[in-house]
């Protein structure tokens, strides 16, 4: 979905494809929902360059690379109320000065952070379950910030949220789960020179 186009896109199976399954490029903004979307050899949905739309109850899984990536300045998705699982990268990918919204979604078991916010990426990540990845839950990092809030994030096998160099969201309210994460993002900070506002 390019160029400013929109329309609806409504329970469809999207698999198998040699990049992605879905990309919402250049002003893009589509309504997509009630999808399963996975089993793509490049990633799951792709949207960049000013992309948007709405994209919820969507089912995706099981992709090679990301379940869902938003890159560029100016693309500003929202994603809500979806499953992105088993991914054999990222669950979700926030990267190069995007923003959008990323609530209250079920991101579990994906090989590598269920978020990942880097190069000056500034979502709202709110009310998600994020639990069971490999590796952390969120990861933010290389000049992103972000607002996290409202999250439930458990048994990661690594921090909850992981703030590495560069990285400075506002975390507030969230519920953890894992035991050390609080210590593990304080270390973090010392290590890395990372920073972030925590609110209780």
């Amino acid at each position: 979905v390019t160029e400013h186009g929109q329309g609806r896109f409504f329970g469809n199976d999207i698999h198998s494809n040699k990049l992605v399954g879905m990309e919402i490029t250049t002003a893009g903004n589509p309504h997509c929902d009630n999808n399963k979307v996975h089993d793509n050899n490049g990633g799951g949905y792709l949207i960049s360059s000013g992309g948007h739309g709405v994209h919820e109850n969507n089912e995706i899984l099981s992709n090679c690379l990301f379940g869902v990536c938003v890159t560029g300045a100016g693309t500003h998705p929202a994603l809500r109320f979806n499953k992105v699982h088993d991914e054999k990268e990222f669950g979700f990918l926030i990267t190069d000065k995007a923003e959008g919204e990323i609530a209250q979604n079920e991101i579990y078991a994906n090989r590598l952070a269920g978020i990942q916010i880097r190069n000056g990426a500034n979502p709202i990540v709110r009310a998600n379950i994020i639990r069971d990845g490999q590796s952390a839950g969120v990861i933010v990092m290389a000049g992103a910030e972000g607002l996290i809030e409202f999250n439930e994030i458990h048994n990661n096998a690594v921090a909850g949220v992981e703030i590495k160099t560069g990285g400075h969201p506002t975390l507030q309210e969230n519920k953890w789960a894992d035991g050390s994460v609080i210590d593990a993002m304080l270390e973090a900070r010392k290590i890395d020179g990372a920073d972030g506002n925590f609110k209780d």
